[in-house]
């Protein structure tokens, strides 16, 4: 389900162009873009989680429908409000609380501390121009580092959610 192949080579590009720039005018755009990219990979990789594990275990299909239409109304990757809100309607707290049980706890912690600083910064660089944000911007090899760790983090989720019984 969750791959890396293409952000790991879109952060690795944006990475490349931003060592490359020579005059140092175009690194805020390099590390603007690794972070929206970034947090749009968190978030369809947190979709398909929840979508795989509604296939898989709901068989009603107006339920069914209602988890996708969820799915497709969420726009953001925060841990709590997005992932942990999805993944409730298609397991229920019960099954939440048992899969946070199972989950190694190094993994949880970095979704839940990463996903949060990350989801702060994404919506002041996605509802600004460049000009005006307000936080520092990292450069894109922060963000490749980042995306392994969740990575990490986002693959032990999908694997205790397989290994689950409903």
């Amino acid at each position: 389900m969750v791959k890396k192949g293409n952000i790991k080579k879109t952060l690795q590009e944006l990475n490349r162009l931003y060592r490359n720039d020579a005059t140092g005018r175009y690194s805020e755009y390099y590390s603007k873009l690794a972070h929206l990219e970034l947090c749009g990979w968190i978030e369809l990789a947190q979709d398909e989680i929840v979508l795989w594990a509604a296939n898989k275990h709901i068989k009603n299909n107006q339920n069914l429908r209602d988890i996708k239409s969820t799915v497709k109304r969420n726009s953001n990757m925060g841990y709590d409000n997005n992932f942990k809100s999805m993944m409730k309607e298609v397991i229920g707290l019960i099954g939440f609380e048992k899969l946070e049980k199972k989950v190694d706890l190094t993994h949880r912690n970095i979704l839940e501390v990463e996903l949060e600083n990350l989801k702060v910064t994404r919506n002041s660089h996605a509802h600004t121009n460049i000009k005006d944000c307000t936080r520092t911007l990292d450069a894109p090899s922060t963000n490749l580092s980042r995306m392994e760790k969740i990575y990490d983090a986002l693959k032990e989720y999908e694997r205790k959610i397989k290994q689950m019984k409903f």
